[in-house]
């Protein structure tokens, strides 16, 4: 934890300091609740971790893409990953119920 602490905080400077040379308000919203939304979905398992990781982040990057070209509104990511969320934990707890 200490390990991606310290990358995660080596990247925000290099973003802060090497591209934009001053902090944006704003510049940090909602990675710390993406981040545990990812831990829950990836089961807390190292390796499905980078799956989930890889969806939110397709999610995130292509919201603003399909507004401009389909029209989607791009709050529709919030309510996809919200839903993703509520299935897979229900899965989770189904099968917790299961396995006792």
């Amino acid at each position: 934890m200490l390990l991606a602490g310290a990358l995660a905080g080596v990247a925000g400077g290099v973003e802060v300091l090497g591209v934009h040379y001053r902090l944006i308000e704003g510049f940090s919203y909602g990675f710390g609740f993406n981040a545990v939304a990812i831990a829950l979905l990836g089961a807390l398992q190292p390796l499905a971790l980078i799956p989930a990781a890889l969806f939110f982040g397709f999610l995130e990057a292509g919201a603003l893409a399909m507004q401009r070209q389909v029209g989607v509104p791009s709050s529709l990511v919030a309510v996809i990953e919200g839903l993703t969320m509520l299935f897979i934990l229900a899965a989770m707890a189904s099968a917790e119920r299961k396995a006792h």
